[in-house]
């Protein structure tokens, strides 16, 4: 299941990944209300260049969200973002600390942390970095 809000890049990731197998949705957080799935039903949650998207008032919806996908031990893996803002979109300045914080008071412990340098040319050259955590259901 992948689940974007913004349509060319829905497409493009069926492009990239045409099996027909994956059911791309267009939802977002933080209450991903169009999910066809129960609670607690996937073993892995990946967030890749999300979290900076939603405001700090939804943060802790979008937290308990993640935590309810998740089976028991399941994971979320998320990026979150350092540095200046995209020219092409909003971005809410987080903390990893923010992040942790309210996914252990949603029943979700840290794992590992590691702050990486970006990949794109644009943002490294921006100064744009990002801090990786995973976090477990308990």
């Amino acid at each position: 299941m992948a689940v974007d809000p913004v349509e060319p890049f829905r497409q493009a990731g069926k492009k990239l990944h045409g099996s027909k197998s994956i059911n791309w949705i267009d939802d977002t957080l933080p209450l991903l209300s169009s999910l066809p799935l129960s609670a607690g039903c996937f073993d892995v949650a990946l967030l890749v260049g999300v979290w900076q998207h939603i405001q700090r008032q939804d943060r802790d919806q979008a937290a308990k969200t993640l935590a309810s996908l998740d089976k028991p031990h399941g994971l979320v893996i998320m990026s979150v973002r350092h540095g200046p803002e995209a020219a092409s979109r909003p971005v809410y300045h987080g903390e990893p600390e923010e992040v942790i914080a309210l996914a252990k008071s949603h029943g979700l412990e840290l794992l590992f942390e590691r702050e990486v340098g970006s990949i794109q040319d644009v943002n490294e050259n921006a100064g744009v970095t990002w801090t990786w955590l995973v976090l477990q259901r308990h």
